[in-house]
């Protein structure tokens, strides 16, 4: 999946305002578009001269890790190569979306490189975002957030930050939904939230149950009682993601004895994700 954000020159311009004055960007397009006039007003703006080069003066090696505008869509090369196996340090001054999405979803931290040339997450992608977050500030709209994961991050997750930050505009937590504090989201509207929030409740059971119900404290009882309500009121809205919560993902498998108790007291969502 390719996500590509359609720009009119009003919001590039917008953008490169924002945008280029922290992080390189690098405009790609049909010739005597008006490429270069833009460029010159936005230099023009900020009080900066304005340097032209040929294309051939250009090495791919050269634009790998900035941030592309192809044919008015908001694209990225990938860095050639990834350091894998090492940790990556948050640093002071990331954003605190960045910082509090990522500590829900360590796992997003890193992407596969792709076989082709799309954007996907890498550590330096999430820096990048959180740069073009701050620069924009208060003013961040929601067009603007969706350009810029576009720009900077593997597609799902671009899609999973956008509700993330649609969830924390409208006060969902999912310790408040496990707790029965607030419902889930049921708008179709909100259907991104939804998702979202689902994905983040099977990371927490994944993480916070134990393999072996013998270590079951008091405290993990209790929220595998609540969990199974949880699961049955996201059912009642979304067989689909509710039986993504349960289901084999990638080898991540919730505990035996939690999906026995899903079997016993939840059938239909369980015999319906046998069937698929």
């Amino acid at each position: 999946m390719n996500l590509s954000i359609k720009l009119t020159q009003n919001a590039l311009k917008e953008f490169l305002l924002n945008v280029a004055v922290i992080r390189p960007i690098f405009i790609w397009g049909a010739p005597g578009i008006g490429k270069s006039s833009l460029v010159g007003q936005f230099a023009s703006e900020i009080g900066m001269e304005c340097v032209s080069l040929l294309g051939s003066q250009l090495a791919p090696e050269d634009i790998i890790g900035v941030p592309q505008i192809v044919d008015g869509c908001s694209k990225f090369f990938p860095p050639k190569m990834i350091v894998k196996d090492k940790p990556y340090v948050l640093f002071n001054e990331i954003h605190p979306y960045v910082i509090e999405y990522i500590t829900i979803r360590p796992d997003h931290l890193w992407s596969k490189p792709p076989k082709t040339e799309e954007t996907f997450s890498t550590p330096r992608s999430w820096h990048m975002l959180s740069d073009a977050l701050k620069e924009y500030g208060e003013k961040l709209s929601d067009k603007d957030i969706e350009v810029l994961c576009a720009g900077t991050l593997t597609p799902s997750h671009a899609i999973q930050f956008r509700a993330f930050i649609k969830q924390l505009k409208n006060k969902y937590k999912i310790n408040s939904i496990i707790q029965g504090e607030e419902r889930w989201p049921s708008k179709p509207e909100d259907r991104d939230i939804l998702y979202f929030l689902a994905q983040s409740f099977r990371a927490h059971l994944l993480k916070n149950l134990p393999s072996d119900k013998e270590k079951c404290s008091a405290k993990d009882k209790d929220l595998i009682f609540l969990s199974k309500a949880c699961i049955k009121d996201l059912a009642n809205i979304s067989f689909e993601i509710a039986q993504m919560v349960v289901a084999d993902d990638d080898g991540q498998n919730l505990p035996g004895y939690f999906l026995l108790e899903i079997v016993r007291d939840l059938p239909r969502l369980v015999q319906r994700e046998k069937n698929k």
